[in-house]
């Protein structure tokens, strides 16, 4: 990679800290989740006081997305043909739960604007992407789409949004008038993708084991990375809020973490043995949870992936997500397979024992 300097200077990421400080979600009964940790060690020892779950019943048939939203007092989750959104107490307890209907399939991905607690988008394979407002349960807002819908995620600034499809397209929408401004063909497998903090940039997981880089909105192609070897999908990626790394998990069961400034891979991690689902930093950018078809999570360190903490779960994850100012990861879960009968859950790991 030691011909990339001046080109990587145009696509250099302009940092952005993406940290705030902990918001009225902050609960008296898990008050140690809010807690800095400020070396790998603290998080170990965090981890080991702080590693009890609780599971919540989303009455939603089979969650497999779940999103914060920007000030962590409701979680989402998209499920089939529905998405369901709870709103908690100081203790982390159900208040009030909202239910969306409207999809015909399932939904594939939601996830909470930026800055707007109440306003949350969803993708699904009925070829259409959703605005709810959960202030208001019986209306939502429908775009129309030629393809079924995988992925969708907000700009920093909540004014794009932008959406992938199985036809490999990647889209742009301006919220501000619901025009899809942009329709990028990518002639190949588009999986997960994601803002850099500056908005400036857009990462993308393809099929070919690479991530193309654009700016935004205009979708121009800036970079190509062989993030991983050619015969392995990147299938889930993420940004740090600080801007500085962004992790690429891949179907050869590796999560690559880079630096996103240098655009260099730091660190492999390679603890597990099956395709990752799902991987997500934590709002101090210091922890990445990654998920898969392994029965545990894997919490690493960024800054060189080594293991935190093993987070043990019946059978495989589809979706994991940090809070926006704790040490608290939602995620959703298959029942053990001696369970068949039971429907996935969505769970919270990191309250005080």
């Amino acid at each position: 990679m030691g011909t990339q300097s001046r080109e990587q200077s145009s696509v250099t990421l302009q940092r952005k800290n993406g940290l705030s400080s902990s918001s009225s979600s902050s609960s008296s009964a898990s008050s140690s989740s809010s807690s800095k940790i400020q070396t790998f060690h603290d998080a170990i020892s965090h981890f080991k006081k702080n590693d009890r779950v609780k599971t919540y019943d989303m009455q939603v048939p089979r969650p497999l997305t779940v999103s914060w939203n920007c000030d962590g007092t409701r979680l989402a989750a998209g499920a089939e043909k529905s998405v369901s959104v709870i709103t908690y107490d100081s203790s982390f307890r159900i208040k009030t739960i909202f239910r969306g209907f409207g999809h015909n399939e399932q939904v594939d991905q939601v996830a909470f604007h930026p800055s707007n607690p109440y306003l949350l988008a969803s993708a699904s394979a009925d070829k259409s992407v959703r605005l709810w407002d959960i202030r208001q349960p019986r209306t939502h807002t429908r775009l129309n789409t030629k393809a079924q819908n995988l992925n969708v995620a907000w700009s920093p600034c909540g004014t794009y949004l932008a959406y992938g499809d199985k036809e490999d397209s990647l889209s742009i929408l301006d919220s501000r008038n619901l025009k899809t401004i942009k329709v990028e063909s990518l002639k190949e497998e588009v999986n997960e993708f994601a803002f850099d903090p500056s908005g400036k940039y857009l990462f993308v997981a393809m099929g070919s084991g690479q991530v193309n880089i654009f700016s935004s909105p205009d979708v121009t192609h800036r970079r190509t990375l062989q993030a991983h070897p050619a015969q392995a999908a990147c299938v889930c990626l993420a940004v740090s809020p600080d801007g500085r790394r962004f992790a690429v998990g891949a179907s050869d069961a590796v999560c690559s973490i880079w630096d996103a400034n240098e655009l260099i891979c730091e660190s492999n991690m390679g603890r597990l043995d099956y395709p990752l689902r799902s991987i997500s930093f934590s709002a101090d950018s210091q922890l990445i949870a990654c998920a898969s078809e392994d029965h545990f999570i894997d919490i690493c360190w960024a800054e060189n992936g080594a293991r935190v903490h093993e987070l043990r779960v019946n059978a495989e994850t589809f979706t994991c997500a940090w809070h926006p100012s704790m040490y608290l990861l939602a995620y959703a879960s298959a029942p053990s397979l001696d369970s068949r009968d039971r429907e996935v859950t969505v769970n919270i790991f990191g309250f005080t024992m």
